[in-house]
């Protein structure tokens, strides 16, 4: 008799998948980033930030200039590394980054 799998034993067997070696080396490099200073586009302007946050799905910088919330910016980390973000919150003089298409 065939194992019939329910909702709940899929939904197990997707949270417990790993990363692959490949993605875990690019996050590993990735997330070593914080403390250090990152290129930010925005608006056609080049700036120089803090980076004080970093992880797979977003960051928290150092606000250059006065942004609106929603817009979409390019934060570049070195050796190529460039991620197209979209400001979701300020607070003084940090802000929140959410990276898209990832």
């Amino acid at each position: 008799m065939a194992r019939r799998i329910g909702y709940g034993s899929i939904a197990s067997m997707s949270m417990r998948r790993r990363a692959r070696p490949t993605e875990q080396r690019r996050l590993q490099r990735l997330l070593r980033a914080p403390g250090h200073m990152a290129g930010l586009i925005a608006g056609g302007d080049g700036h120089v930030v803090r980076l004080y946050d970093l992880t797979p799905v977003g960051a928290m910088i150092a606000m250059p200039c006065a942004l609106d919330l929603g817009t979409v910016v390019t934060l570049a980390l070195g050796r190529g590394v460039t991620l197209r973000a979209e400001l979701r919150w300020v607070d003084g003089d940090r802000a929140g980054l959410a990276f898209l298409g990832r």
